[in-house]
């Protein structure tokens, strides 16, 4: 979660600051990364306005970063102002699209709802997504989508943040014989948690909007904010490290 609207509270310093120092963090790692990926939340209302606030600081990027749409999140308003991410090439309806670099292949699944903060996954949508990954079958693969299609509770209590769970279900068949997709990127839930889909490693990401955290590491009043780092080989699969920027 980036920006909220325009005014002059503490949230809305805090959460701006917060996401230069992210950019500022990401641009001295060394060696540098090959993409990043943003897993929707980017602005608080969706409004053009924000959009271009979080532009001005996420296009002092040394690298291309590209955008998955969250709940909060307007989605022709994303696409109008953050056209660097390819959008341009995504479906009509859905923010569903593909890039690959360097034999490794990263899509987009538009996990959006318009009448909940939940995830909707639809037929259309696993068939668009089918698509992109038939494409390039050989090349090993991430899916990065805004709402964690798995279980991301802490307790006994089931939690899943999707609108019909027999959708997620579907979406688990799916994905059981994809051996080339290796990993899930997703958002939504402000914290940290890793799991796995069958072979597929699955991973959310903490919150740069520190008021919304949730997180064990970073406090809803923390100064500190934190981002993930991943990296791939054939190998030894996905490896990730989180970075924490004081």
């Amino acid at each position: 979660m980036c920006p909220v609207k325009v005014g002059e509270t503490d949230i809305v310093k805090q959460r701006i600051n917060n996401l230069k120092r992210c950019v500022d963090s990401i641009n001295n790692l060394d060696p540098q990364p090959d993409f990043i990926i943003h897993t929707g939340g980017v602005t608080q209302n969706g409004t053009v306005e924000e959009y271009t606030i979080a532009d001005s600081i996420l296009k002092k990027l040394k690298q291309s970063i590209f955008f998955t749409p969250g709940n909060r999140d307007n989605k022709p308003n994303l696409r109008k102002i953050f056209t660097q991410s390819l959008s341009e090439k995504t479906d009509k309806e859905f923010y569903i699209y593909s890039i690959e670099f360097k034999g490794f292949k990263l899509i987009s699944m538009d996990t959006f709802c318009s009448n909940s903060n939940k995830g909707e996954l639809t037929s259309s949508k696993i068939k668009l997504l089918s698509n992109e990954i038939s494409r390039s079958k050989s090349l090993p693969t991430a899916i990065f989508m805004h709402h964690p299609p798995y279980n991301v509770s802490d307790n006994e209590f089931e939690r899943i943040e999707y609108v019909d769970i027999e959708e997620v279900k579907k979406f688990h068949y799916f994905l059981k014989n994809k051996s080339n997709i290796v990993a899930l990127f997703c958002g939504h839930i402000h914290k940290y948690f890793e799991s796995n889909i069958g072979h597929i490693k699955t991973f959310t990401m903490p919150s740069i909007a520190t008021d919304l955290s949730w997180d064990k590491v970073i406090s809803k009043k923390s100064k500190k904010i934190q981002y993930l780092l991943h990296s791939f080989s054939k190998k030894t699969g996905i490896y990730t490290k989180k970075i924490l920027v004081q």
